[in-house]
């Protein structure tokens, strides 16, 4: 059954926004509080006043430039205390809202102004070249591209908003209602996955909705009165006005509540940390990077931040380190959230009760949401089971502008939007984001298409084909745009030549696109038979680089712990003293059948035993064997079973580690899970485990293959800090406890298959194993050497 939201259901007011905000009865302040303040000039705009000049300004449109109902405006600027009220001007004269990020390129601009339909731009001086060159390009009047802000254009060429007003005369001009559900309020452009950004289609009723189940959300914690300042909370508002998150968050919450918000253009650390003490700021939304600046940065020692009671964190996880960092020092709680354009944004929050109690959740579902995890085969998913979540609610998007493939590729026909995030809930409601099926690159809470900076880069000269990827940056708690390019014959594959094509994109794209995680050349980008680029390998080979040494081999034993091949250094098998991997080759052809070939010296085995020995088994040692049928029983093959076993659990740990390198979006209860049956001490030797050196378990080689990969990785020394970690430690809710480490595997098994295959594993409760092992007899008939076929017949 699909999850229901615990909150009981507020009533949402059937009225669009302007209606919403400046037509109610049961407004809980007076019309001379002030609403918006701008801290660097002074400025400010009472209730009242955002009002009038919101009238004034629709009145203008209509009069001056024929608004007529569904045009479109729209908004290239940083944050400015003037926003609100030219938004809501729009909506007084019946108009849609289109913002679009001030960073953009002409080109970037020009798109949207040409797929939005806009009729006009408002914008700031700093910005006015562009905002000029685009509305040429796609034939907006250059008369109505305005700003907006203090600073005007000195020669008077470029007419500031505040001069769009009804002139004089007898005509009168009166409010274009719309219709909450059907109207649109806002066209947001969301970076999708195929290139070009998408226009998400939100209505009055979405936002008015939104607003009051945030507002729910916040259970009422947020006062027009009291507080520091005697004036009730108030909030610093750096996150962009042009983004979803802060147009409902921070513009339209504000409003309705009464509170207070603190308008900065941009985030600098400086004047934030100034502004938390001088104005005694009680509640601040921020995103990860700036929690990593708050829990690191010296700069935050100068002030006292005190006043501060909560923030809330959006666009990307949490770790609960970074969480208990800033507690730790600044005694500020940080509870966190979900949403996203299509849902204008919130579906999820934590309680302010129980911020720290499930770290690493993204709260419960507000008031109105539905929810449900999916396989991909679209079958509904039990608690704790790992799925794409849906999500259904009033706040759910109308569609796509000019995109009914994408529409209805996103929407289901009973009303759910298919988020493309991975995740799974427990038992008490909470919900968990754990990966994502979209391929967007999420750097600082802005999204990156790969596809759209491919298509750029395929136009240098020097490429002949390139791949884009986002690597983790953990010190920016951020990920950043890396390509992988295969240059044109004779190139100099040089760091100038990077730096020259890395300079090249930044002058043809927004500052949050650029290639901050650097190029890296490769002589071919892999792609599918359909020549689908396979961005998951390249994944692979970007977590190898920062995170992962390669395989170890005997001459490594002197540095550090030893192959498992080692820890059966008693053998009287001459072969595994010797044994180390000629080849490792890892195939998921995307059928039902999966095959994997690992190459190494055979220990002493006929064929005949080995055809006489195969057995079944219900409990395959790890989910990854399960999918690729390599069970084995340890008792015939123990040398050869345990290298393929520890090489896959190796790969495992690293999958785990990616988690740990990057979001680590994965449950409280699982963070620090990385390989056993039961509790290992990573600081244990070899000689106290209970087995001994000459009958290694599973859980002895998990220890050892711990130690080898903690001792060989130098930036993961801190996981040292943490002496156990339980590979099934079970998750409360979590009906069956492999589900507990589904999260490291799917990562490992998503770098392997193309496109969604890879996640039908996620969903094995009990598979049966048949295993087949083929040993290439030696010159002497009796001992095997070479390749070993393994098999698996599956039974689901």
């Amino acid at each position: 059954m699909p999850t229901k939201s615990n909150y009981p259901d507020v009533p949402i007011p059937d009225v669009d926004l302007w209606g919403f905000l400046f037509e109610r009865k049961d407004k809980p302040f007076q019309d001379d509080k002030v609403i918006y303040v701008d801290p660097y000039t002074k400025r400010s705009y009472t209730y009242a006043q955002v009002k009038n000049v919101a009238i004034e300004f629709g009145q203008g449109l209509k009069a001056l430039w024929d608004w007529q109902k569904g045009d479109v405006l729209t908004l290239y600027t940083t944050n400015c205390i003037d926003t609100p009220a030219i938004t809501w001007g729009c909506h007084w004269a019946g108009g849609v809202l289109s913002p679009a990020n001030p960073a953009y390129t002409v080109d970037e601009l020009a798109f949207q102004l040409k797929d939005a339909g806009a009729k006009a731009i408002v914008t700031q001086m700093a910005f006015i070249k562009n905002a000029q060159a685009a509305a040429t390009k796609v034939g907006i009047p250059l008369d109505r591209v305005i700003v907006m802000g203090d600073q005007r254009d000195s020669n008077y060429k470029v007419k500031h908003f505040t001069s769009i007003r009804k002139t004089s005369g007898s005509a009168r001009y009166r409010r274009t209602k719309a219709k909450p559900d059907q109207d649109l309020a806002f066209l947001v452009y969301s970076s999708g996955t195929t290139g070009h950004p998408k226009g998400v289609m939100l209505t009055h009723r979405n936002i008015v909705a939104n607003t009051m189940m945030i507002k729910a959300g916040e259970g009422g914690k947020l006062s027009t009165t009291g507080g520091p300042s005697g004036d009730g909370d108030n909030i610093l508002a750096f996150l962009p006005f042009f983004h979803i998150y802060g147009l409902t968050c921070l513009i339209h919450q504000a409003m309705h509540s009464g509170l207070q918000l603190v308008v900065m253009p941009r985030f600098d650390l400086e004047d934030f940390c100034k502004f938390v003490q001088e104005l005694k700021i009680t509640f601040v939304y921020v995103v990860p990077p700036i929690v990593v600046l708050l829990a690191k940065s010296p700069v935050i020692s100068k002030y006292d931040l005190s006043t501060v009671r909560m923030m809330n964190s959006g666009a990307a996880p949490l770790t609960k380190e970074l969480v208990d960092a800033v507690y730790g020092r600044l005694k500020i709680p940080i509870k966190q959230g979900y949403g996203l354009s299509e849902t204008s944004p919130t579906t999820h929050t934590q309680p302010w009760e129980t911020w720290n109690k499930h770290v690493g959740s993204v709260g419960t579902l507000l008031p109105y949401q539905v929810a449900k995890y999916m396989s991909p085969e679209e079958k509904e998913l039990k608690v704790g089971e790992v799925g794409e979540l849906w999500i259904k609610g009033p706040n759910v998007f109308k569609g796509y502008l000019n995109n009914p493939e994408g529409t209805a590729n996103a929407l289901t026909s009973d009303g759910y939007f298919k988020t493309g995030d991975v995740g799974y809930q427990d038992v008490d409601g909470n919900f968990y984001i754990t990966d994502r099926i979209k391929e967007l690159i999420k750097y600082k809470g802005f999204q990156v298409a790969p596809a759209e900076l491919e298509g750029i880069l395929l136009s240098h000269p020097s490429i002949n084909d390139v791949a884009v990827i986002g690597v983790y940056e953990k010190d920016e708690a951020t990920e950043l745009p890396r390509a992988y390019v295969v240059p044109k014959d004779g190139l100099d594959r040089t760091d100038d030549e990077k730096k020259a094509i890395i300079d090249w994109l930044g002058e043809r794209v927004a500052g949050h696109k650029r290639l901050r995680g650097g190029i890296r050349w490769l002589d071919e980008i892999p792609k599918s038979a359909s020549g689908k680029i396979l961005r998951r390998m390249l994944k692979v080979k970007a977590l190898e680089e920062f995170s992962f040494s390669p395989l170890p081999t005997n001459s490594d034993a002197a540095n550090t712990t030893a192959y498992p091949s080692q820890l059966l250094a008693d053998s009287k098998d001459p072969n595994t003293a010797a044994m180390a991997p000629k080849r490792r080759v890892i195939e998921l052809d995307g059928d039902d059948d999966s095959d994997i070939t690992e190459i190494y010296p055979a220990p002493s085995c006929n064929r005949s035993q080995t055809r006489s020995r195969n057995r079944r088994t219900r409990r395959p040692t790890s989910l990854l064997q399960t999918r690729v049928g390599t069970t084995m029983d340890n008792s015939f093959f123990p040398d050869r079973t345990l290298h393929l076993i520890a090489h896959i659990r190796r790969l495992e740990i690293q999958a785990v580690m990616s988690a740990y390198e990057s979001k680590m979006p994965v449950s409280p209860q699982c963070m620090y899970t990385i390989i056993s049956e039961t509790a290992v001490d990573s600081s244990r030797d070899v000689s106290t485990h209970p087995a001994g050196p000459s009958s290694p378990s599973l859980s002895f080689v998990n220890a050892q293959l711990l130690q080898l990969f903690l001792a060989r990785n130098p930036r993961l020394t801190a996981m040292k800090e943490r002496p156990k970690f339980v590979w099934l430690a079970p998750i409360k809710g979590v009906r069956n406890p492999r589900f507990a480490r589904l999260h490291a595997v799917s990562l490992f098994l998503s770098e392997l298959v193309e496109g969604e295959r890879h996640t039908k594993v996620l969903y094995v409760e009990r598979t049966e194993v048949e295993v087949e092992v083929e040993v290439e007899e030696n010159k002497k008939g009796d001992e095997g050497a070479g390749a070993r076929e393994v098999k698996d017949e599956r039974k689901e």
